[in-house]
Parts: C-alpha cells; sequence; structure tokens
C-alpha cells in the first residue's frame, strides 16, 4: 500500500471515529427525561408507596442502557422538604419516547426520626386533608456522564 493511501484510509478512519463522538454527544444532549405525575399513592401502616410516571425520550435508534438512575422523593414536613425514598437503579430506555413507573416507598416512621407521637399527627394531616406536598429530584449517570437533573414538585390526592 503507498503512502496516500494509508493517509487516506487513516482520514477516513479518523473522520468515522470523530462522526461517531459528535454523534453520541447529540444523542445525549437530546435525551430527555421528566416525572409527568404522580400516580395514586397507597398507605399500608407506616409505608406510603407513591408512584412515579417518567417519561423518557431516546433519540437513538437503540435502547439506552442508564448505569444509574436516581430518583429522590422529599416529603413536605412543616414547610419544609425533608427526605422520603430514595430508589436507585439501573434502567433500560427504549428508542423513541417511553413512559415508565417507579414506586418509591416512604417509611413515614423513618421520616419522623421514630417519634409515634409526631408520625400519628402527621397521618392524621393527611388523612383529613387527603393531600401530601411531595418534591422528586431524578438524576440519571450514562457512560459515566451525569445527564442535567430534573425536578418535579406537586400535591398530591391520597383519597
Amino acid at each position: 500500500m503507498n503512502t496516500v493511501t494509508k493517509v487516506i484510509g487513516v482520514a477516513a478512519l479518523v473522520a468515522i471515529v470523530v462522526w461517531g463522538v459528535n454523534a453520541a454527544k447529540k444523542a445525549i444532549a437530546d435525551f430527555q427525561f421528566d416525572i409527568v405525575a404522580y400516580g395514586k399513592p397507597t398507605l399500608s401502616g407506616m409505608m406510603l408507596t407513591v408512584p412515579l410516571q417518567i417519561k423518557f425520550n431516546n433519540p437513538t435508534p437503540l435502547p439506552i442502557s442508564i448505569d444509574k438512575f436516581v430518583a429522590d422523593v422529599y416529603i413536605d414536613k412543616n414547610n419544609v422538604f425533608v427526605p422520603g425514598a430514595r430508589i436507585d437503579q439501573p434502567i433500560s430506555i427504549p428508542p423513541g419516547e417511553s413512559t415508565q413507573w417507579a414506586f418509591p416507598v416512604l417509611n413515614l416512621p423513618g421520616i419522623f426520626g421514630g417519634n409515634a407521637a409526631e408520625t400519628a399527627i402527621f397521618l392524621s394531616k393527611i388523612i383529613a386533608t387527603k393531600t401530601i406536598k411531595l418534591r422528586s429530584d431524578l438524576n440519571a449517570v450514562y457512560k459515566g456522564i451525569s445527564l442535567p437533573s430534573q425536578s418535579f414538585t406537586n400535591t398530591v390526592n391520597i383519597a
């Protein structure tokens, strides 16, 4: 193989690699996820399960395996959001738009430090108003790259 052919071959290979890297960066930048809504919570004893409906937009023609998908759920305790639950797991996102559900479970006595009186007062307030105010923060890590996080706050009816 002569020198000109080798140079052309290397240049073509470099162009393909650069194109691939740029396409991957664009796909990561265009990847989106948002909480669409909270589903109907269920209270079982002192455990509150709050479904999160999450919408994904995967602009690639292939599924994306997210290394780490974290959903932190905070509960409004006397006008201050305190940690309530965390989901931390890998997740596979199909091509295009899709909706998936996550089901974090809030341990109410744990949120109130095991204080039975405070937990009972909080539960009675939830039962009386039939609502609970929540905030959720979503974070995703793909191939070591942390994607922009998303936040969602809403008052949820538990009636």
